[in-house]
């Protein structure tokens, strides 16, 4: 078992002891005396980028659908086990997947819209015959060992420079990272990943698909032209007239070079 796991049975058996101690069903808490066990992840999970995560999709085969629903709607590996036919709208005037309560790691249910794309690749994979279980992964969904070969096969990194590496649940960390790269508001990141509070949606962020440059550039549309800088220390009858010249009189320009890269811009007289 993992560490978090031992340390919640922990908790759980200790306070049941100590309610039998109020209870004076007992007289000593013999878990008083046992200390949880120091939480060390094994690996920090990185998200793919657009690029590579429709690489990925296109590539996979068979293996596209899970891929593509775990990316655009967040659902955990657990969760997509459960999933049933029943369970995904596709006739509402908006497309939406109703995750059950019972299925859910925080046992609350929740609305998933769905993006057209995935809207249709449902309905491609529906018009094949639903299962007799209503299950929609009825034989699974693809192992650690099957991802890896398929990153390979599309040449997406198993591991960033950074150590940072890709398993299935570094699909939910992809839908959060390409919410905030699409500029989808913090509220609505919360609520579409199913978080309790900001701090878990953060986490689960790559910085790295944040459009920092991109909302920098907001930046220098605001600001004027700057000027030379004046010189100080003598005064004179125009010493507090800033001199006028033809590059003070043009507002700057803002360049932006999409096409090599996209979070690349220049500011140029």
């Amino acid at each position: 078992l993992s560490t978090k796991t031992l340390n919640e049975y922990l908790a759980c058996a200790s306070a049941l002891v100590t309610w039998m101690e109020r209870q004076r069903r007992t007289t000593y808490n013999p878990f008083k005396a046992v200390h949880k066990l120091e939480r060390k992840d094994t690996f920090k999970r990185r998200a793919l980028s657009t690029d590579e995560f429709v690489r990925l999709v296109q590539t996979s085969g068979k293996r596209a659908l899970p891929y593509l629903i775990a990316g655009f709607t967040g659902l955990r590996r657990g969760e997509m086990k459960q999933l049933l036919w029943s369970d995904i709208h596709l006739d509402a005037p908006q497309p939406f997947i109703d995750v059950r309560a019972e299925t859910t790691k925080s046992k609350k249910g929740a609305v998933l819209p769905l993006v057209p794309q995935l809207a249709e690749a449902l309905r491609q994979e529906l018009a094949k015959g639903p299962y007799r279980s209503g299950r929609v992964f009825p034989h699974g969904l693809p192992s650690v060992t099957s991802l890896t070969k398929d990153l390979t096969a599309c040449g997406i990194p198993v591991e960033d420079k950074r150590g940072y590496r890709v398993d299935f649940h570094a699909l939910r960390h992809t839908f959060a990272s390409l919410l905030a790269s699409v500029g989808v508001s913090e509220l609505a990141r919360i609520k579409l990943a199913r978080h309790s509070e900001w701090r878990q949606t953060d986490r689960y962020t790559d910085p790295q698909s944040l459009p920092l440059f991109t909302e920098m550039e907001k930046m220098a549309g605001i600001l004027p032209s700057l000027g030379a800088s004046q010189k100080s220390g003598k005064s004179g009858p125009n010493a507090e007239k800033p001199v006028q010249s033809d590059s003070q009189k043009k507002s700057a320009e803002i360049v932006s070079f999409r096409g090599e890269r996209p979070l690349l811009g220049k500011a140029v007289p």
